[in-house]
């Protein structure tokens, strides 16, 4: 994505990687932050007793340990979580998930509502919503979400700096400036779950761009 300011075009991009077991436990995680010449990152991987951090804050690498919060998730975790509470008809899930961005947890709220019919960038499209609220710095941010019957996303709207960011499944094609118009943020996950032989891990990397 690019930011224009003062006629100069701004480079940003994130890339977050989680690498968990097929269980959902972390293993270890990375995210690289870019704004323009600027880059910032957070790695950590979890050792016997406690987890060891490495962070680059564009000028110098630091070192430290990080106590994983007992029970908080990263994406596979939540999606397992999630996954099993549809399965068996709840309404309503909570948990809390960790934050790379700022090494810290966040509570989150799910509700499961029924399926309907949306309309997206790209046409229309159906799926059950899905209600989550994450609690961030004493602040809610909310998001609603279109998932399928497996809980593969769909169509996402999430409040952002007094807009509103929608993220929708599509083809390359569909996904173009010329189909979209407007302002169009490429966000690529990739998450091999299905690859995965059991007992290895699960490597999920969201890329925004």
């Amino acid at each position: 994505m690019t930011l224009a300011r003062a006629d100069t075009d701004v480079a940003i991009r994130t890339v977050e990687t989680h690498v968990e077991t097929t269980a959902g436990k972390p293993v270890s995680f990375s995210l690289r932050q870019q704004l323009g010449d600027t880059e910032a990152v957070v790695e950590a991987s979890g050792e016997q007793d406690h987890w060891r951090t490495r962070q680059f804050d564009g000028k110098q690498w630091r070192e430290g340990k990080l106590d994983f919060p007992a029970g908080a998730v990263l994406s596979e975790g939540a999606d397992l979580l999630e996954q099993a509470a549809r399965a068996s008809g709840q309404t309503e899930l909570r948990y809390t998930a960790f934050d790379p961005s700022s090494l810290s947890v966040i509570p989150v709220h799910v509700r499961f509502g029924a399926q309907e019919s949306v309309d997206t960038p790209i046409g229309k499209r159906h799926g059950q919503r899905v209600d989550q609220t994450m609690t961030i710095n004493g602040a809610s941010l909310m998001t609603v979400q279109w998932v399928n019957t497996d809980g593969t996303l769909i169509h996402a709207r999430t409040p952002m700096l007094g807009t509103t960011l929608e993220v929708v499944a599509s083809s390359e094609a569909d996904a173009n400036r010329s189909a979209r118009g407007g302002d169009l943020f490429d966000l690529t996950t990739i998450n091999p779950r299905n690859d995965c032989p059991n007992g290895s891990v699960v490597r999920t990397s969201t890329t925004g761009c």
